[in-house]
């Protein structure tokens, strides 16, 4: 409970740098349908590729200006805070730079099956997702984890639902770059 605020602020600092995706997930959908019209599946592995390396320079800056605010961490949390909840918050906003800079480039896939109408395995993949991470979350702090441990749980079960997508999108949609 003492460190939910950490965990809280942590957040907040660090979902800023998600700002810097510029909306591009929504321009994908109009490229891919004009690349899609075209009948041209070569447009459509090159507007992919083209997105994951948008996403991964964008993923790149987001990590490069999250480890710039962990290294600071003192100066953009302010001085209230103690020595050992500054060392828990550096902590938790470098699990979640590296979540998001690790998922940026990945969301192209998720876009692909959006897309792609794949509505009812993208909701579903969501809710099971969101389910399970409150349970494996409430489980940890039962037992008496706390909040780093809580955020790792998180970012690995990020990693699990990113691997999925990835996965489904190739060898369902047939996703090609």
């Amino acid at each position: 409970q003492d460190e939910y605020g950490l965990m809280s602020l942590s957040s907040a600092v660090i979902g800023y740098l998600s700002l810097l995706n510029l909306g591009l997930g929504g321009s994908y959908n109009y490229f891919y349908h004009k690349r899609k019209k075209e009948a041209n599946e070569d447009g459509v592995a090159r507007l992919n590729g083209m997105y994951m390396t948008i996403f991964s320079v964008i993923a790149l800056v987001v990590f490069v200006a999250g480890m710039v605010i962990v290294l600071n961490a003192r100066v953009v949390l302010g001085s209230e805070i103690s020595e050992s909840e500054l060392d828990i918050a550096k902590k938790l906003m470098f699990i979640s730079v590296l979540s998001m800079a690790i998922t940026l480039p990945t969301s192209v896939f998720g876009s692909y099956i959006f897309v792609n109408e794949r509505f009812i395995f993208s909701r579903v993949v969501g809710i099971i997702f969101t389910i399970l991470n409150n349970v494996v979350k409430l489980s940890l702090l039962f037992i008496g984890f706390r909040s780093v441990a809580i955020t790792i749980a998180a970012f690995a079960l990020t990693i699990i639902n990113t691997l999925v997508t990835i996965i489904y999108s190739v060898k369902v949609l047939k996703f090609k770059v």
